[in-house]
């Protein structure tokens, strides 16, 4: 708490990453397809530095690139909408602004394109998508977004909602 109360002093801001926790993964998120295989009994202590930081109004948190069977067979934590929403904002209470963990690195281990994988976390309704890597892989993440906002694939409601989030955050700055 006092190392991001510093950080905020001096302008920064602190996220407390790779939510729901890496506790349990055995390798890197973001160049394996990273799959800890644990009951929700066993994934509940990791949640405890969370609950803690949504408590003291940490303003960020970053979303983990591992799958969590238990929450989401299918999706990593930062295209999930069980995690992002159902989990982090609905059950612990959290309202400040979701980020992706790089899309970029884990959609090469998965075979999946970056934005595909950048489309699928702005349907979560997480806020923030990084992207890391070639402007190529840029360009591609941001028109493929853009095209699904343009065509209501990514509801209007969404971006607004995670655009009030943000603002929120750069006015707290």
């Amino acid at each position: 708490n006092a190392f991001g109360l510093r950080l905020e002093s001096g302008g920064g801001i602190p996220v407390l990453t790779h939510f729901p926790g890496l506790g349990l993964a055995l390798y890197n998120a973001d160049t394996t397809g990273v799959t800890p295989v644990a009951p929700l009994a066993e994934l509940a202590p990791g949640l405890q530095p969370y609950r803690f930081a949504i408590t003291k109004h940490i303003p960020m948190i970053m979303l983990s690139n591992a799958t969590y069977s238990a929450y989401d067979r299918a999706n990593g934590a930062g295209w999930s909408r069980a995690i992002s929403e159902t989990l982090l904002r609905n059950q612990l209470g959290f309202t400040g602004v979701t980020i992706t963990d790089s899309v970029s690195g884990t959609a090469k281990a998965r075979g999946v394109p970056s934005p595909d994988l950048a489309i699928a976390a702005a349907l979560a309704g997480t806020d923030m998508i990084l992207v890391t890597g070639s402007e190529a892989t840029t360009s591609a993440v941001y028109d493929a977004l853009l095209a699904k906002a343009l065509d209501g694939t990514i509801h209007r409601a969404t971006l607004a909602a995670s655009y009030a989030r943000i603002l929120a955050l750069k006015q707290g700055l």
